[in-house]
């Protein structure tokens, strides 16, 4: 039995015969793999002699005999039939393959994972494509058998890799335990995560829970090896040596596994740094402290000017954006990877404000010689999501508390937070990031929101994605509705309006009526506001606003030709072009975005009445404030009414500036044609 089929179980044990958007909403899993579930489940109760069936009546999932299946069905007897997904298989392997330091044969492979042949084959296979991506593979020789093998940090990146992504399914103690008891480990995993659990309680500090999670295993099955070797480079060793932070978990770890390492202290420090967001760091002195605060101010300067947003409580933001910019150091310099189940919906969701971080990050990347993630933008976006976003004034709301404890950190508890309140703004949310949060007493929580599963005794508790999606916020209003006024108050009030309508008009379908205005209660509860228009890029660049110059005296001239086309239009006034002259006078080139390519832009009050975007391409770059290693090729000049209206078309712009193939293409253009081709694909 697979972990999704033993939770289904579980929760229909609790609830009894379900809709599937409840299932749905409670389990966190798509309709596809309820169906996938309920088939494997019906297989073992046949398999056990237990006569009862599940299955799927319209839109609910129904159970034939409810009684025998409560009295019937034990889970402990089922756990005989445990067996594993293809998701948990490929991440098993590597910590198998990883910490495994005896000869490893197919067959050592088959047994462990309880499958065929044929599948340990295909598994491999594709474990051989995920290691890939992360510059390390699988290789067979007679003497050891199977083993990863690469470079030791990236070998060290996959194993975390690995324990992270099992930290997301709702079984992975179980799994940890399988693979301590596989391996020959003598201490149990749950004793051991219940310990660190006490240590870090302790703590000061705050750490992303999600990466903490995985951090955690990984150093459980890296301690527990029979040989632990890392070596580090002076740089590397020096910034694990300063760290003194976590001295009281890694003699907790001395202690348990009997052991003394080279290397393995510092890296154990290093990691735990990966994951924590607020906390003092002696790793790093007070240079790079003050570096990284200069860059997080050019940031916020350059991300303001761009797109005329203004972030609210901005010592609040910094904080949060240092923590995560002070991680992301960590993860970079030491090839630890940033595991971010929820970058493609960010990256969807967020796409143009998601491609202007992407270039405010360049800086970043380009001091460390090494390309940001998306999983790490991703998390950025979210924070500057967050921080921009208008919070309505919460003074009126009715005293109902609501905790929403997210274990991915700052930017997406905030953006969680944001899409919460629009849903319900009657409640006073805040927010948690430790889990000893939700269970310390005294607190006024009448709700609790997670994004990962938790339970508590007293407080009902809704699991939700970060990003809700317009069908995920129908089945969390009416869940929440029913919890807060009660499912027959609910109807009562629909009842009420029917009654007052039947005063004054004939109903023809009573039912379809009470249906609608179900349906209309539930959306008028979404608080979801339509994006204003946002034009594209194609429709603001045409060919009336592309113009095409030999050279330039300088780069004020630049400007003002390049502004020119604009004005004609009436799309933005004279002091504009003026103000974006003063603005590198008084801020530096801060317009250059890439490689010969500048954005000219001021606040939308200094002068903007349409939005707009205007082209001007140099065949000799010039120079920015005559800093002969500022130049820019290309100038595209931006008129925002405000910042929303633009972000669209500032967003697809941005995404081109990340594309190096497309910014060598612009560069290289020689007519307005072949310059609107590239910009409108």
């Amino acid at each position: 039995m697979d972990s999704r089929s033993r939770k289904l179980i579980v929760t229909l044990q609790l609830y009894g015969n379900s809709p599937l958007e409840k299932l749905e909403q409670i389990l966190g899993m798509s309709r596809r793999q309820i169906r996938y579930s309920i088939e494997k489940i019906n297989e073992l109760l046949a398999s056990n002699d237990i006569a009862v069936e599940i299955y799927i009546k319209g839109a609910d999932v129904e159970i034939s005999n409810y009684t025998d299946f409560i009295e019937q069905v034990d889970i402990a007897k089922l756990e005989q039939a445990f067996y594993f997904t293809k998701e948990e298989r490929l991440y098993m392997l590597i910590i198998y393959l990883y910490c495994n330091t005896g000869f490893i044969s197919q067959q050592h492979l088959q047994h462990f994972l309880k499958v065929s042949r044929n599948s340990i084959q295909n598994d491999l296979i594709q474990t051989q494509e995920i290691l890939q991506k992360y510059q390390v593979e699988i290789s067979y020789n007679r003497k050891n058998g199977y083993r990863i093998t690469g470079d030791q940090w990236h070998k060290r990146g996959v194993l975390l890799l690995a324990t992270g992504m099992l930290q997301q399914l709702t079984e992975a103690e179980r799994i940890f335990e399988y693979l301590r008891i596989e391996m020959g480990y003598m201490q149990p995993y749950e004793n051991y995560r219940k310990q660190m659990g006490i240590i870090l309680e302790k703590s000061r500090r705050v750490y992303v829970e999600s990466k903490l999670e995985g951090i955690l295993s990984q150093l459980y099955f890296i301690w527990g090896m029979k040989s632990t070797e890392i070596t580090m480079n002076m740089q590397q060793r020096l910034l694990g040596k300063n760290g003194k932070e976590h001295e009281h978990i890694i003699s907790y770890l001395e202690n348990l596994f009997v052991k003394r390492t080279t290397g393995l202290q510092e890296y154990t420090e290093i990691l735990l740094q990966s994951a924590m967001l607020y906390g003092d760091s002696t790793i790093f002195d007070a240079a790079f402290s003050t570096s990284l605060h200069a860059f997080i101010e050019e940031m916020l300067k350059r991300f303001e000017l761009m797109t005329g947003l203004v972030l609210e409580n901005r010592k609040q933001f910094i904080k949060g954006l240092y923590g995560h910019l002070r991680a992301l150091y960590y993860r970079i310099f030491y090839k630890i990877p940033c595991l971010n189940s929820s970058a493609t919906e960010i990256q969807l969701q967020y796409r143009e404000l998601f491609a202007i971080i992407g270039i405010l990050l360049k800086p970043l990347a380009e001091n460390l010689g090494e390309q940001i993630m998306v999983d790490e933008i991703a998390y950025i976006t979210l924070h500057f999501a967050a921080g921009y976003q208008k919070t309505e004034d919460i003074s009126n709301k009715m005293q109902t508390h609501a905790l929403i404890y997210c274990a991915n950190g700052i930017g997406t508890s905030a953006i969680l937070t944001k899409q919460l309140e629009a849903l319900f703004p009657e409640i006073i949310f805040e927010r948690g990031y430790q889990k000893q949060l939700i269970y310390s007493e005294g607190h006024q929580y009448k709700l609790i929101f997670a994004t990962s599963e938790i339970q508590h005794p007293t407080v009902p508790t809704f699991i939700v994605p970060t990003l809700l999606t317009f069908e995920k916020k129908r089945i969390l209003v009416d869940a929440v509705q029913q919890v807060l006024a009660g499912v027959e108050q609910t109807k009562k009030r629909q009842m009420t309006l029917i009654e007052l309508i039947k005063k004054s008009a004939d109903i023809l379908d009573e039912e379809s009526l009470r249906k609608d205005l179900q349906n209309f209660f539930k959306e008028q509860s979404f608080g979801i506001n339509e994006r204003g228009k946002q034009p594209m890029l194609a429709e603001l660049i045409t060919a009336d606003m592309v113009q095409f110059v030999d050279e330039v005296s300088n780069w004020e001239e630049a400007i003002k030709i390049g502004a020119q086309p604009l004005l004609e239009s009436g799309a933005i006034r004279s002091e504009y072009v003026q103000a974006m002259i003063e603005n590198v006078k008084k801020h530096g080139p801060y317009i250059l975005v890439g490689n010969q390519i500048a954005i000219p832009h001021a606040r939308p009050e200094e002068g903007v009445e349409a939005i707009g975007i205007s082209c001007l391409i140099l065949k000799n770059p010039v120079a920015i404030l005559d800093n002969p290693e500022k130049k820019a090729k290309i100038f595209f000049t931006l008129a925002a009414i405000d910042g929303q209206a633009h972000l669209r078309a500032l967003g697809k712009l941005s995404e081109i500036l990340l594309d190096e193939q497309r910014c060598a293409a612009l560069l290289a253009v020689q007519n307005p044609e072949e310059f609107l081709e590239i910009i409108q694909k």
